[in-house]
């Protein structure tokens, strides 16, 4: 007998994390966060963002640290956000 079972069916959830948030599969972080699949692989194996593999071999993102990170990139991304705070003079 043979059973198959689908990510979507099962709850991974974040160990690293207080609340112990969702872990996802790459592909719905990717489309959840509005980046490319490639970008979220970078993010990945930079240490931007963790997550673990799954028992059936696929990428598993927390989905807390995947927030926090594509966060931190449109801040940067904006107009006022930058890596040293404007300020009024």
């Amino acid at each position: 007998m043979t059973v198959i079972r689908s990510l979507e069916n099962v709850d991974y959830r974040c160990d690293q994390c207080p609340g112990r948030p969702d872990m996802v599969s790459d592909t719905e972080a990717a489309a959840t966060f509005g980046l490319p699949l490639e970008a979220l692989h970078q993010m990945f194996n930079s240490g931007l963002l963790h997550g673990v593999q799954s028992p059936e071999g696929k990428l598993l993102i927390c989905s807390a640290s995947a927030a926090e990170a594509t966060g931190r990139l449109k801040q940067m991304d904006s107009p006022s956000g930058s890596a040293i705070t404007r300020r009024k003079l």
